[in-house]
């Protein structure tokens, strides 16, 4: 009897981790993190966090496909649990970060990367432990680009 690469044993951890990655692509697409101008936050887009707050409008056949996803266990366990999906999508900055991150004065791929934990996995925790250092930070990234400058972002 042949054995399809899928039923083969010797690649289910290769498997496991292609669908690990691929159920966070979708997460990433269906439930981006997105700035609040109105709230001044992050927020998960479409969020359906067991412990989610606030409610973002998604349209019915968004909501319809999502109903078929959460079908599928490892998915809905992603998106649902909020440390999981901060796993994937990335944890929540600060207000002010975010806002600066938002309007193009912070550039975020300069900013250190932190793992999410129980201290930044809350939707407005602060993005980085040390709030001292990420003032400086901020304040050298506003040096560098101008706290008050406009920039016209379609110029190269």
């Amino acid at each position: 009897e042949e054995v399809l690469p899928i039923d083969d044993p010797d690649k289910e951890e290769v498997r496991a981790a292609y669908e690990r990655s691929f159920l966070g692509a979708i997460a990433m697409f269906r439930h981006p993190l997105v700035y609040d101008p109105i709230l001044g936050v992050h927020v998960v887009a479409n969020d359906v966090c067991e412990d989610c707050d606030v409610v973002t409008p998604a349209s019915r056949s968004f909501l319809m496909d999502e109903r078929i996803l959460m079908e599928y266990k490892p998915y809905r366990d992603l998106v649902t649990k909020r440390e999981l999906l901060y796993g994937v999508i990335g944890a929540p900055s600060d207000p002010e970060t975010a806002k600066g991150i938002a309007e193009g004065l912070i550039d975020p791929r300069q900013m250190p990367v932190s793992k999410p934990t129980r201290k930044n996995t809350s939707r407005s925790a602060p993005h980085r432990e040390n709030e001292c250092a990420a003032t400086q930070e901020d304040e050298c990234l506003r040096d560098e680009v101008g706290e008050h400058e406009s920039r016209d972002l379609t110029q190269g």
